[in-house]
């Protein structure tokens, strides 16, 4: 069912008496903030009015604070712009073939930026951010069908999932998955609006209104089940996939931890796990470099990777073994960088490197 204005005033209500630890990174729904989204309106354009900044590629975390205050971005992209996302298309289209018909591309949800794209007479609305999460979700499917099998149901799991998009794209080629998504209460709530718009058909179901103390998510029927990262460990779940991508490195490194020991705990023998993250994020205090990621020793590796136009972020899929393989992921790591490398394309006259590299220093 699509979320209406009262429904989200009742998420806004629970959110707002809600507590827990900030992360430093994460430290950002501030008065400004919670002032744009108490207006239910605002989410018709949260993709242009800086309620997405931090969440998608593209929308830097610096231009933020003068989004949210009404110098909203341009729905329209700029000539030089168009130029490079049909560049990236075509290059997405190589590697995808005939999959790029079998992957949603972005929406007109949240009022994003984008580019009407005609392609030998299909449409695609082009976006930036969209076309990395349609790559993800291509590497996704491709690596399940591979290994486990071309199946329509799974037990996924995302932990940290922006506003929804990759979930969104993942769920209409497995249809009939569960899917559940951990993340912050202020987000969990833009993912419930952006994917009950996405598909008014899908059951939702947003732990923010359940006390697992007294009822079992088992016995709950769900397309996507919402999780506050707070009480994720009290759910007893089995994983045939897990993705995050872009969010471990920015997580404080006790709350990185728990997460891997709570993924490496619950994910099935034979269960598949993506991620893509920077090699170093130096926006934090923690500083987290891939190298260090807790892994354990019973991870297969199936791809590893610079991402897709962005190498400065590490792309893996990794399959459970019950046994240790004879090459161990953390003698991969050891030769993982220590410090930032270069990102993937510039466009000079959007953002240099120069410029680019500047907001990598962990200044807020």
């Amino acid at each position: 069912m699509t979320m209406d204005e009262e429904k989200y005033n009742h998420y806004m209500s629970i959110i707002g008496k809600s507590s827990y630890n900030r992360q430093d990174h994460w430290d950002i729904f501030d008065t400004l903030y919670y002032d744009k989204i108490s207006n239910f309106n605002s989410m018709a354009s949260f993709r242009t009015n800086g309620i997405s900044n931090m969440l998608e590629t593209g929308l830097p975390s610096q231009e933020r604070k003068s989004a949210l205050l009404g110098s909203h971005y341009d729905v329209d992209y700029s000539q030089q712009e168009k130029c490079e996302l049909i560049k990236r298309f075509n290059e997405l289209k190589a590697m995808l073939g005939q999959d790029v018909r079998k992957i949603k591309f972005n929406s007109e949800i949240g009022n994003p930026r984008n580019y009407l794209h005609l392609d030998n007479g299909d449409k695609y609305f082009l976006n930036f951010d969209d076309l990395y999460h349609v790559y993800s979700a291509w590497q996704i499917k491709r690596s399940v069908k591979h290994l486990l099998g071309d199946f329509s149901s799974y037990n996924i799991l995302e932990i940290g999932a922006g506003y929804g998009n990759l979930a969104h794209k993942i769920k209409n080629i497995y249809k009939k998955s569960r899917y559940v998504i951990v993340d912050l209460p202020e987000v969990l709530l833009i993912q419930h609006y952006y994917l009950s718009k996405s598909n008014p058909s899908y059951k939702i179901v947003n732990l923010l209104d359940y006390d697992l103390k007294d009822e079992s998510v088992g016995d709950i029927d769900y397309d996507f089940l919402l999780v506050p990262f707070g009480v994720y460990k009290d759910l007893n779940i089995k994983f045939d996939i897990a993705i995050n991508t872009r969010s471990f490195g920015e997580m404080p490194k006790n709350i990185l931890h728990d997460y891997f020991e709570w993924v490496q705990n619950n994910i099935k023998d034979r269960g598949l796990f993506y991620t893509t993250n920077r090699y170093v994020f130096t926006k934090s205090l923690d500083k987290n470099k891939i190298r260090d990621y807790p892994f354990d020793d019973f991870w297969n590796v199936v791809i590893s990777q610079p991402q897709w136009l962005q190498t400065h972020l590490h792309e893996f899929m990794l399959q459970r073994s019950a046994m240790k393989p004879q090459v161990p992921l953390n003698f991969m790591l050891e030769s993982f960088p220590i410090s930032t490398p270069p990102p993937g394309p510039i466009m000079v006259e959007i953002q240099t490197q120069t410029e680019w590299l500047k907001h990598q220093k962990g200044n807020k």
